[in-house]
């Protein structure tokens, strides 16, 4: 394949990965968490928004370390026709799983077993969504996100019209994605059983390990961390707060999604390519900024009026962490590819340190203004750390 239709390809993929992203994404952040919160108490909903962070920094964080370990080892295994190991580690993760989400929903007196067992489903979708990016066919991920958008609709009519519980949204929406990814999967089908290299992987999931449930801990626990100081009602308005800007983020994942998949099967990166990337992220990241900014207030006005006063003076800042948290994603899987795994740890134990600090200092100066304050800053230096370790390769 000639360079130009390399380039092409690439970016015909991170199309489709960002429209296959957005369109569940669009689904629950606009149309159905909007309508169900008309339904439900304030309270309610910040228990929702809680209970799910839970879910994605545990299961999500486990599932996509699997996912990613799979993706730069499966040259080495097929190479070595070598099958084995990753269903092993998919059960580890599952009991432990199942264990930290028993262990945070008791301390956080929320969830049940029906929480637990979306975060089984999110772990195992997580894992085995790595079919579709080992192939390049990120086709098949948009269809497999369909089915996921019509499960949250299905989900929807079923918990808002048969009075049962918001779970169900979820629920339906991952078993359908899942079932789906299952039909065009063989990974488990792999016999569970260890090869040579299986102390080897064990490193690798180890560092990722850490290094990921850090960064969803980032992503997410904003919101774990409000609710103990000051509840579920501050959940719900500092999570309608990042809501554009967070979407625009999320957006974004797809891209380092593909651009991993392709690293995946590289060496080395130009210098001079590596300068051009970034200053494009950091032209876009600026008017994302600008154009968030401007339409989120209109857009929250519409979706929650009932929260709009209390949310208008966080915007400016919550959409700044969102930009910051945009630019570290797009540079993030080249550090992953080219740099040591334990710059991984290194960066993101960092940024959890200043980001509790952060936050706990600048809500007891700030309230919630200065809490959101403290969590831009962290993200800022979380950014800034990973264009260093990016420019300084593997020296650590």
């Amino acid at each position: 394949m000639g360079q130009e239709k390399k380039i092409k390809k690439i970016i015909l993929d991170m199309i489709i990965n960002v429209v296959a992203s957005f369109i569940p994404v669009f689904l629950l952040q606009l149309l159905i968490h909007p309508m169900l919160a008309k339904h439900i108490s304030q309270e309610q909903y910040g228990d929702m928004i809680t209970t799910i962070s839970v879910i994605m920094v545990i299961s999500g964080s486990l599932g996509n370390v699997l996912n990613n370990v799979r993706l730069l080892l499966n040259d080495i295994y097929e190479n070595e026709k070598k099958s084995g190991d990753f269903n092993i580690y998919l059960i580890w993760y599952i009991v432990l799983s199942v264990g930290l989400m028993g262990v945070t929903f008791f301390y956080l007196k929320i969830g049940n077993i029906i929480d637990i067992f979306i975060g089984i489903l999110v772990l195992l979708q997580g894992y085995m969504s790595v079919t579709f990016r080992i192939n390049l066919n990120f086709k098949k991920i948009f269809i497999c996100n369909l089915f996921m958008s019509f499960g949250y609709i299905v989900g929807y009519f079923f918990s808002v019209y048969r009075c049962t519980s918001w779970q169900y949204i979820y629920v339906f929406g991952y078993v359908f994605s899942l079932c789906y990814t299952i039909h065009n999967s063989t990974l488990l089908k792999e016999p569970i059983l260890k090869t040579e290299r299986f102390y080897k992987t064990r490193k690798e999931c180890r560092t990722l390990v850490g290094a990921t449930v850090l960064a969803n801990a980032l992503n997410y626990s904003d919101r774990i961390i409000i609710s103990p100081i000051i509840g579920s009602d501050g959940v719900t308005i500092y999570y309608i707060s990042t809501l554009l800007g967070k979407m625009i983020a999320q957006l974004v994942g797809p891209i380092s999604s593909v651009i991993l998949g392709y690293l995946a099967k590289m060496t080395k990166i130009e210098k001079k390519k590596e300068k051009k990337l970034f200053a494009i992220i950091m032209f876009i990241c600026s008017i994302g900024y600008v154009i968030c900014v401007l339409i989120a207030p209109r857009i929250l006005i519409i979706l929650y009026p009932q929260y709009y006063i209390q949310t208008l003076e966080l915007i400016p800042i919550t959409t700044a962490t969102a930009m910051f948290t945009a630019f570290s994603s797009i540079i993030s899987p080249f550090v992953l590819k080219f740099c040591s795994r334990l710059w991984q740890i290194v960066i993101n134990s960092i940024t959890l340190i200043s980001y509790v600090l952060g936050a706990i200092i600048g809500y007891y100066v700030g309230n919630m203004k200065g809490f959101c304050i403290g969590i831009a800053i962290a993200f800022m230096i979380k950014g800034i750390m990973l264009y260093y370790a990016l420019r300084k390769k593997n020296e650590i």
